[in-house]
């Protein structure tokens, strides 16, 4: 799926129901701990990658998904915090430019980092 659409379903509040459809959880199911919910991105971090939730207890830098390899870009939980953030500073943005704002806060070789290096 499209980073767009995890934020717009942190954006409406939804955010849940999407991890439980994205993890295979039945919709009955109330506790999804978010911190062991991390995203990857297919092949490499891009804004307009396709990326997917992975329950683990531990974050890899790279995994294999389907033959795919997949590179690690957050938790969920931190996700949630810059959507909430950026949000917060313009809530007239589109999705996508909160994917591009967020993946270039995360990119750790951004030298424009738009928090001067500070992680929320």
């Amino acid at each position: 799926m499209k980073l767009e659409k995890m934020i717009s379903a942190v954006r409406k509040n939804t955010i849940m129901q999407l991890v439980r459809k994205s993890l295979g959880h039945s919709p009955q199911l109330r506790s999804v701990r978010l911190k062991a919910v991390y995203i990857y991105a297919e092949y490499s971090v891009q804004a307009d990658a396709e990326f997917l939730m992975v329950e683990s207890s531990v974050a890899e830098p790279m995994i294999r998904v389907h033959g795919i390899s997949c590179e690690y870009f957050c938790p969920l939980s931190l996700l949630i915090e810059l959507t909430e953030l950026y949000q917060g500073r313009s809530r007239r943005k589109t999705d996508e430019a909160l994917a591009i704002e967020i993946c270039d806060h995360l990119d750790p070789y951004n030298p424009d980092d738009s928090l001067n290096g500070q992680r929320p």
